[in-house]
């Protein structure tokens, strides 16, 4: 369960990462695009929320978070040691969470049904009416048309079985032409799946109903769906019949209650809070100059969004490509003992013959002599003074130790908790608050990683491990940082 639980966390942060961007393109380029440009856009976030496994690249807009940040959105199991009753709970209080989100919003879903006085009426007046917009909307058959006494907005209920609701002050007090706008808005929604995109917003509330980004996301996203719907309804009206589709929600929004039910269905009139966007987005359309554009923006906003980050820092780059040229050093050590320099041989002293003039005059002639060779005695080297040592910098905390140094030979990082074990085979290079190398991982005594790159940082928070290709990390509360 825990696992599973982090599978959500980092969705659901991503998700909110994701989120804001699709806001911001939003913002800045919305009103040149169609509504169904705008509700595709929402795709890619809706499959960041669900699929927790994706392609990495360097395009990936996750690429701009830090380490520490990926990191932070997991649940590691080492938080499991430090504080075992609270994050235990954490399952449970998610598990809760899901279920009472999705308990109220089906509660109030089945009170709003229940709740709905159907009343019998004849249906031969809407028949044509019907027939007509099912044609319209390219529906085989129109679904069966009942008739309550409640005062709400016309809508569909039901995802299988779906049948159309509108109430009987709508069709006494409305003239054809408006009932029959109504009966197309309505097919419209079935005929573009819509019941189906309500309850895959409903799975997403229950999976990160503590994610407010994610609500916000479940509103914006009905409200261009509505829009698109708008705007299918519109093609099939003339241009001086837009005024009476208008006219036609704004009646609708009078004459109706709201019946605290839209976390499913969709209520023709909506809400007096999403009307000015609505018209305003009624009015654009035909006005649109940019709407060839939609297809590369959501492409481009699938890559951004789609694609995990491809490395979380550079040194990861650098140090696989240059892994086979950087030597590697292996830890732990061999044991082997410094050989003793060997003295080179002296070579065997040759005589020197030479004129020694003798110290005092005299006529006979000069003596040849052979002095004694003397050994030569080697000079004792002046010594340099040793480069200063690179400090280190130890920290420690939830199992875990990390040496990190400028001189990756006195570097080192190991880590038990759990069942886990991680080792440190390599090292590749290291700096005062990294360290770069290769790792083998245990879990319940089996091998889950050999030999792995990796790397290792040091935080003011806590200590990070991550392997290269990112499937395994870990994040450890830092308890002591001392310089050695």
């Amino acid at each position: 369960m825990t696992d599973f639980l982090q599978v959500i966390l980092t969705m659901s942060v991503m998700g909110a990462v994701a989120i804001p961007v699709t806001l911001l393109f939003q913002a800045l380029f919305g009103k040149w695009l169609s509504p169904k440009a705008r509700l595709y856009m929402w795709l890619p976030v809706l499959l960041r929320l669900f699929v927790p496994y994706i392609p990495k690249t360097p395009l990936s807009v996750y690429n701009l978070l830090p380490d520490e940040t990926i990191a932070a959105i997991e649940l590691p199991p080492i938080l499991k040691t430090a504080m075992p009753t609270r994050i235990h709970l954490l399952p449970l209080i998610w598990f809760l969470g899901a279920v009472l989100f999705a308990a109220f919003s089906f509660v109030s879903y089945l009170r709003f049904v229940n709740r709905l006085e159907l009343v019998q009426k004849d249906k031969q007046a809407i028949e044509s009416i019907a027939e007509e917009a099912a044609s319209v909307t390219g529906l085989k058959k129109p679904p069966q048309t009942v008739f309550c006494k409640n005062r709400i907005s016309p809508m569909v209920v039901g995802l299988f079985s779906p049948k159309l609701v509108i109430p009987v002050h709508i069709s006494e007090q409305f003239d054809e032409e408006r009932l029959r706008i109504i009966f197309v808005h309505e097919y419209t929604h079935l005929a573009r799946r819509d019941g189906f995109l309500n309850w895959l917003l409903l799975l997403a509330g229950c999976l990160h109903w503590f994610n407010p980004l994610v609500h916000i996301m479940r509103k914006a996203i009905r409200r261009d769906s509505e829009q698109v719907c708008d705007a299918c309804v519109l093609k099939s009206l003339s241009v001086d019949r837009r005024k009476l589709y208008t006219q036609t929600i704004l009646d609708l929004l009078e004459s109706t209650v709201s019946a605290g039910h839209a976390a499913i269905t969709a209520p023709m009139a909506g809400t007096k809070r999403s009307l000015s966007a609505r018209l305003k987005s009624i009015y654009r359309i035909g006005k649109r100059n940019m709407s060839i554009l939609a297809l590369p923006m959501c492409l481009m906003i699938s890559v951004f969004l789609l694609t995990g980050a491809l490395a979380t820092d550079i040194s990861e780059t650098v140090g696989t490509v240059s892994e086979l040229l950087d030597p590697v050093i292996v830890i732990p050590p061999a044991e082997t003992s410094t050989p003793a320099l060997e003295e080179a041989p002296s070579p065997e002293p040759t005589p020197l013959t030479e004129d020694v003039p003798s110290a005092a005059p005299s006529e006979s002639p000069a003596s040849v002599s052979v002095p004694t060779p003397t050994p030569k005695v080697a000079a004792t080297p002046t010594p340099t003074p040793a480069p200063a040592e690179a400090p280190v910098y130890v920290y420690q905390g939830g199992g875990a130790v990390a040496r990190l140094s400028k001189d990756r030979g006195r570097a080192a990082f190991s880590a038990q908790f759990d069942d886990v074990v991680i080792t440190t085979v390599g090292i590749r290079s290291a700096t005062e608050d990294s360290l770069t190398g290769f790792f083998t991982v245990t879990k319940n005594g089996e091998t889950i990683a050999d030999h792995a790159p990796g790397v290792v940082r040091g935080t003011v928070s806590g200590i990070t491990f991550s392997t290269s290709d990112g499937t395994i990390r870990y994040t450890f509360p830092l308890s002591s940082r001392t310089k050695e």
